[in-house]
């Protein structure tokens, strides 16, 4: 998985892809941005 995959994807998509990654809380809350921006940094996307 890419930023560009990430990028194109629904916010309920990175909901989804947030819920599979360990330890990641409050993604619910988050905008669109924010929360590419945090499962990035999760993942070690540039």
């Amino acid at each position: 998985m890419d930023f560009h995959e990430l990028r194109v994807m629904t916010i309920a998509q990175l909901r989804e892809v947030a819920e599979g990654i360990e330890d990641l809380t409050g993604y619910t809350q988050m905008r669109k941005q924010e929360l590419l921006e945090l499962i990035c940094r999760h993942l070690n996307i540039q």
